[in-house]
């Protein structure tokens, strides 16, 4: 049987900027952690990731962070000064999770991280520009067939006060179905359902019908008063040389087929498409990659 391994490794950053802005002043990033990375055998893996940073961000950073006190990507920052024009902001970013594969079947996740689905730089489904949530995957690869099913816990940072504390808990639910048709084509089916821990009247916390491993959540909203946020999506990704790949996403979340085709911008038409290719090793310089892609979201 294969024996554990384990990699640790120091995390440093230091970063020093000038803001050429009206109020004009020096930017700073100082970040200082740890990575480790254990395998236990062919079934066990760990991964954990800390950092402790301090940081002066620019007059544009400043302008989202100071009213929310959060970092986009990261999470809440606590201010260092008193400096209200300048201020100085400390954090700590933390991932990790624990991965068991107890066959070629299954693969289980659990942890605190950003996932992803999708091919763009951002993907229309689920992107990685959030802070770190809790989460539960599951991945089932059968055949041709690779199936994810993906439960989180987010939080809702836009409350007015900016305060940790005043928090709203959001759960969503996630499932990708990928299929490699032939050796160049992958179409990809995708769904998510996003609702509100509480509200005025009651605490729901994590509703135990969205639970259901199997497509579609949409029955279930429906069954349940058609009261939280479904999206339905549609993926293809085509090879068409050696190391060349297009790819478009669809992701659709409700229209009115009659206002529509009407095009009377009726703005609960909401849908998004995204074209893009990829390039690798271009001109035949290795890891030389290249990638550009449109988007076009309404009615925002």
């Amino acid at each position: 049987p294969k024996k554990a391994e384990i990699e640790i490794y120091p995390l440093m950053a230091a970063q020093v900027g000038y803001d050429f802005s009206a109020k004009a002043h020096l930017t700073s990033n100082l970040a200082i952690g740890g990575y480790l990375l254990a395998n236990i055998g062919n079934k066990f893996s760990v991964s954990l990731k800390m950092l402790g940073v301090k940081t002066v961000l620019n007059n544009t950073s400043n302008s989202f962070v100071t009213p929310y006190h959060i970092i986009p990507g990261i999470g809440y920052a606590y201010k260092n000064n008193n400096d209200s024009i300048f201020p100085q902001y400390a954090y700590q970013y933390y991932t990790g999770y624990l991965s068991y594969t107890p066959n070629k079947i299954f693969n289980f996740q659990v942890g605190q991280d950003k996932n992803f689905f999708g091919d763009g730089y951002r993907s229309l489904f689920l992107s990685d520009v959030s802070a770190p949530y809790p989460f539960l995957k599951i991945t089932t690869t059968i055949w041709k067939l690779t199936y994810v099913n993906l439960y989180t816990i987010m939080k809702d940072v836009t409350n007015p006060s900016g305060a940790k504390k005043n928090w709203l808990t959001k759960y969503a639910s996630f499932h990708y179905l990928g299929w490699n048709a032939t050796k160049r084509i992958n179409i990809g089916l995708f769904e998510s359902i996003v609702w509100q821990g509480s509200d005025s009247l009651r605490h729901r916390g994590y509703d135990v019908n969205y639970l259901n491993p199997t497509l579609f959540f949409r029955p279930t909203e429906y069954s349940l008063g058609s009261s939280d946020n479904a999206f339905l999506g549609l993926s293809t990704k085509i090879k068409l040389f050696q190391k060349q790949q297009l790819y478009g996403p669809f992701l659709l979340d409700e229209f009115v087929l009659k206002n529509l085709l009407a095009q009377n911008g009726w703005w609960a038409n909401k849908y998004g498409i995204q074209a893009g290719i990829k390039s690798f090793d271009v001109f035949t310089i290795n890891r030389l990659n290249f990638q550009t892609e449109i988007n076009y979201v309404r009615p925002y």
